[in-house]
């Protein structure tokens, strides 16, 4: 029951000045693999951030997650993760290209989810396992998609230098001004790569 990530313009405030007691309506609902229960929200932390349970369709674990986290895409199931023996850094990079796929917020998505890439793997972790099975842990390097005009997706990921992925890039259009460097500093794939070029 995996649901995809939101940018959360269809989904209601939880702003600490009317303190809701609760989103009924989002009973239910699926964010990624979990599954929120009552919609009933929890109030924790100093800030008394808006929190809401939810259980994993995967494991069954029940969790409080926070409310901002669940409506970004951020959140997910630790004990799967670990379970699935995808290690952190890989599962970060799974989730980030997800996230550029489907969450109109985040700054790459113009590249990715507006062309009409996809994310086409179950969830991260399904994306992490693919890649252990089959392309091995290969962390100096960076995920590059093989046909950069298809999705994220089996058969369509790879390993890449820079350089491999730089000779990859697709044609910018006349005009195409480069993001600042301060777009630049948060890249898609790991922390020392340039920016998306795939």
């Amino acid at each position: 029951m995996s649901g995809p990530i939101t940018d959360g313009s269809d989904l209601p405030r939880a702003s600490n000045a009317g303190l809701p007691s609760g989103f009924p309506q989002l009973a239910g609902k699926p964010f990624g693999n979990l599954v929120v229960t009552t919609g009933t929200i929890i109030r924790h932390g100093k800030s008394r951030r808006a929190g809401l349970e939810v259980w994993c369709d995967g494991c069954g674990n029940i969790y409080i997650k926070c409310y901002s986290e669940l409506k970004s895409g951020r959140a997910g199931c630790k004990r799967c993760a670990k379970l699935s023996g995808v290690p952190n850094w890989l599962l970060m990079r799974c989730r980030s290209a997800r996230k550029r796929c489907e969450n109109p917020n985040d700054e790459f998505y113009p590249d990715y989810g507006a062309r009409g890439i996809k994310f086409l793997f179950a969830s991260p972790t399904a994306m992490g396992q693919w890649i252990m099975e089959n392309l091995g842990l290969h962390r100096e390097l960076t995920l590059d998609r093989k046909d950069n005009s298809q999705h994220y997706e089996p058969g369509n990921l790879r390993w890449a230098s820079q350089r491999e992925q730089a000779n990859n890039r697709r044609q910018r259009r006349r005009g195409y001004k480069r993001r600042s460097k301060s777009m630049t500093s948060s890249t898609p794939d790991h922390a020392t790569a340039s920016p998306p070029t795939d």
